[in-house]
Order: C-alpha cells, then sequence, then structure tokens
C-alpha cells in the first residue's frame, strides 16, 4: 500500500489525468441536463369570454392550448374533466356531446379540437380546444363553462413523462 502512495506521489501525470477525467465526467453530466431542458415542452391554456360580442346577445367563448416551451410535446393522453369527473378522449364529437349535456343555454356555434394519442405538438403551437357562441348567455352558463378543465399526459423528445392539468395551471 505504502508503494502506491509513493508511485502516486512521484508522478503527478496520475494525479492530472484523475482530476481531468472527473472533470469530464461532470461536463457530460451538464451537457445531458442542457440537452434535456433544450427540448422541454411546457402547455399552458388560455380561456377567453367575449359577452355580448353583436347586437343579438352573443357570448363568445374560446379555450386554446399553447406549448411555449423549447421543444416539441408528444401527447399520451388527452382528457377533459367536467366538474371534476375525467372523460378520456378519442374522438372529437366526444367533447361536443359533454359541452351540449354540461352547457345549459342555446349554443348557436360549436367547434372542439383535441389530441389523438401520440400526436406531436409543435413548440411554440396552438390549437382551438373550443370555439363556443351562445345566445342569451347568463352568468350560471359561465359558471357552467369555467367547470370544463383538460388534463393532458405527454413526454419530451427524451421521454421524460409530464402531465398538465389546467385546474392547477399558474401563470
Amino acid at each position: 500500500m505504502e508503494a502506491l502512495f509513493d508511485s502516486l506521489k512521484n508522478s503527478p501525470s496520475i494525479w492530472i489525468s484523475v482530476f481531468a477525467l472527473f472533470l469530464t465526467i461532470h461536463q457530460a453530466l451538464a451537457t445531458r441536463k442542457h440537452n434535456r431542458l433544450t427540448v422541454q415542452p411546457r402547455l399552458t391554456t388560455h380561456l377567453q369570454i367575449e359577452r355580448n360580442v353583436t347586437e343579438e346577445k352573443i357570448t363568445r367563448v374560446i379555450a386554446t392550448l399553447s406549448n411555449s416551451g423549447l421543444g416539441p410535446a408528444i401527447i399520451k393522453s388527452f382528457e377533459i374533466l367536467v366538474n371534476h369527473k375525467p372523460y378520456l378522449i378519442n374522438e372529437q364529437s366526444e367533447i361536443e356531446s359533454l359541452v351540449i349535456r354540461n352547457v345549459s343555454g342555446y349554443i348557436v356555434e360549436l367547434r372542439t379540437g383535441f389530441f389523438r394519442k401520440n400526436h406531436t405538438f409543435s413548440k411554440d403551437a396552438t390549437i382551438e380546444l373550443l370555439n363556443l357562441k351562445i345566445r342569451n348567455a347568463t352568468e350560471s352558463t359561465l359558471e357552467e363553462i369555467k367547470m370544463f378543465h383538460i388534463r393532458v399526459n405527454y413526454e419530451s423528445a427524451y421521454g421524460e413523462s409530464f402531465l398538465y392539468d389546467s385546474r392547477t395551471h399558474t401563470r
């Protein structure tokens, strides 16, 4: 054992090599972390309500989902929550029927959008999840609309899993 310490003491090149190895490992880990952060998606929602946009007392409701992160989001599941009850969405018509069943008032126009499993949601992209026009909407109608939320399971390009829930979304 003492011979090992003597040889290390007399050979500074070994110390330099070991130190260089540790620096290389540290740099590789930092680069890996940086690369993952540079492609991390970040989903956000926005709800816009415009009251009485026409003379016919039409209220327009637009809900959008955006990827404001640095990379694409690979959608694994897309759920609509109505009054905290989840509905796994596989077809666009399912969203339309949820809106019709849960929103009182005269619906003039209804357009919806959603994601199928494994859809790649590009960086800086926005999708309109709901575009709804209601005639003579009351405050209770608007409260019914505010009971709708979304939950999206998605992955980054590196396969890291994330969950977006609009109920806990903060700006």
